[in-house]
């Protein structure tokens, strides 16, 4: 039965993916239909300050778990993954204190109070269940993840229905019931997990080294992720600072369209990166070129299903969906859908530099960098020029940047893994 389900396994990451993207969209949607298009340019902000916020930790203490920890045994593993989690948890207190501080100084308005305190909540809880669900990927559990994310959609939902119908509180529902939810989900993973305190385990030359290597590959990962960031997490708040709230709402209505397509890269990265960690570690190059070959094929397929319906009904979807005054945001969702194609190959084309080369977190990072300067250069006058469609052809041109050079590199050299 175990053999069964690990053989499975794949399949379980690309479904909870699936199911957590189409959740984020009907999340922002009702928000945006029931809320009105000011609180809904909030939740959008807040969502992206939540991105940066669960991303930094990500790249530099996730990621290289699942790198180094995917396919080593399961008593090398456990003390690993204790290391990485007491680094995580000093993460809570400065990504708190940066939070509180930084997100009413970004809104420049005055959001909710019970808002503002869930979104708190929900970032540390949601930074835990994270870390969880890596660690149940790396061992290919994500059937207990998956049943997880299954119970935590259900409450979440049910919590932002009972706000919506007791007096419009369905976002200030939605963080609060998301805070709980998390936090329990974690609990849950934790007990499936069975994490050993680090304290109490034997000091392992091989941990030692693990660990070694995880952090000199997170160092040079979180500088790769504070560039991104800068590349493709802060256009609403720039938005929001040259542009009117509903500029912001309409940039969020083509985003939250796109989700799906966005979280296409984390589906990929949840089943390619252990996969080609082992690969890699067997030999199988031909396996590994293979796989990614076909995870291009899939992602330009996907995106010209999506151009061809946005040129057939794109500006029905959006009235159906958010509104009359969405309207007008129907000609973002073409390029929208072209940066979420680029984003998801060139977040395919990063690990594969990551997993393959030594040396290729600090190459991804570098690249990412030249990237985030080129992004601050466009950003602010694309935005106070052109508006939301200035924001992603600017995103566009990163992009297409990041992917020529990452190429260059990839496919240059596909050096022998025998």
């Amino acid at each position: 039965m175990k053999a069964f389900l690990a053989n499975k396994d794949k399949f379980f990451a690309l479904a909870d993916s699936a199911l957590l993207s189409l959740f984020r969209l009907g999340i922002g949607i009702v928000i945006a239909k029931t809320a009105g298009a000011e609180s809904f340019a909030h939740y959008i902000i807040l969502t992206s300050a939540l991105v940066i916020f669960q991303t930094l930790p990500g790249a530099s203490i996730i990621t290289p778990l699942i790198h180094l920890g995917a396919g080593t045994n399961r008593a090398t593993s456990q003390v690993f993954f204790a290391k990485s989690h007491a680094r995580l948890r000093r993460y809570y207190l400065w990504g708190t204190v940066v939070a509180v501080v930084a997100i009413p100084v970004v809104l420049r308005e005055e959001v909710p109070f019970s808002i503002y305190l869930g979104f708190i909540g929900a970032c540390l809880a949601s930074l835990e269940l994270n870390f969880r669900r890596s660690l149940l990927m790396a061992r290919f559990q994500m059937l207990q993840a998956l049943a997880v994310d299954v119970t935590i959609i259900v409450f979440v939902a049910a919590a932002i229905l009972i706000g919506w119908q007791i007096g419009d509180q369905a976002h200030a529902a939605y963080w609060w019931s998301f805070f709980i939810a998390s936090l329990l989900g974690s609990f849950w993973m934790a007990r499936v997990l069975s994490q050993p305190n680090p304290k109490d385990c034997p000091q392992d030359q091989e941990v030692e080294l693990l660990d070694q290597r995880a952090r000199k590959q997170g160092g040079a990962m979180l500088k790769g992720s504070i560039a991104n960031s800068v590349c493709s997490r802060l256009q609403p708040i720039s938005l929001a600072t040259f542009s009117t709230t509903l500029t912001v709402a309409q940039f969020g209505a083509a985003w939250t369209l796109i989700g799906p397509m966005r979280l296409l890269s984390v589906a990929f990265s949840n089943i390619l990166r252990p996969r080609l960690a082992v690969q890699l570690k067997r030999g199988e190059s031909d396996r590994f070129y293979r796989n990614l070959r076909l995870s291009y094929a899939l992602i330009s397929g996907i995106g010209v299903a999506g151009i061809l319906y946005t040129l057939l009904a794109g500006g029905f979807t959006f009235v159906l969906l958010f509104g009359e005054e969405f309207r007008s945001a129907a000609i973002l969702l073409i390029p929208a859908i072209l940066y979420a194609i680029l984003d998801t190959t060139s977040s395919i084309q990063a690990l594969a530099i990551q997993v393959r080369d030594e040396d290729g977190a600090q190459f991804t990072a570098r690249l990412r960098i030249v990237c985030g300067i080129v992004s601050l250069a466009l950003l602010v006058p694309a935005c106070y020029y052109f508006g939301a469609m200035g924001a992603l052809c600017a995103l566009l041109i990163v992009e297409s940047l990041y992917i020529i050079l990452s190429s260059r590199k990839l496919h240059r050299q596909q050096p022998s893994m025998s």
